[in-house]
């Protein structure tokens, strides 16, 4: 399962962190030798969205566009991380003084406010090798402990 893609999807008010997260968690996956997409909200909003509003209509169509996006990459090997307000339930279940529905089932939560970004990427990543998503640290290392005694053994070093 380690290159299939999947969707990291951060939910929450505005300046909660979700942008913050998506970009440490984007350069963590780039590390790992991932291929990594970062779908913001409001980017998505001026490129793919142009021309919506804030209504809740308008809102849950500029959602699902994300998710139809995340579904696509997905599917060929991505990983996308969608940091996007999605402030109505149904609106996330598809994939500004409106109300904001706390999702009823979240796989994980993640504090901002009580926890540093490295504490919540951290759990994130904990998360994501709990699901299989990626391998556990110490298959990192038995796989570098071979190839350093396999070049050791090959005079390399």
């Amino acid at each position: 399962m380690m290159n299939t893609g999947f969707t990291i999807w951060f939910t929450g008010l505005s300046g909660s962190g979700k942008s913050t997260l998506s970009e440490v968690i984007e350069q963590h996956m780039k590390a790992l030798g991932r291929n990594v997409e970062v779908l913001d909200g409001d980017i998505v909003r001026t490129h793919l969205s142009k021309g919506l509003g804030f209504s809740r209509e308008d809102r849950d169509t500029n959602i699902k566009r994300i998710g139809f996006v995340c579904n696509l990459l997905t599917r060929n090997g991505v990983i996308c991380i969608s940091a996007a307000i999605a402030p109505y339930r149904d609106a996330r279940d598809w994939g500004v003084d409106d109300p904001y529905e706390e999702p009823l089932h979240p796989e994980l939560i993640v504090e901002t406010d009580k926890e540093t970004v490295e504490e919540s990427v951290a759990r994130i990543f904990a998360k994501l090798t709990q699901l299989g998503y990626l391998e556990a640290e110490d298959d990192h290392e038995d796989e570098s402990k071979v190839v350093v005694d396999r070049l050791a053994a090959l005079g390399y070093l």
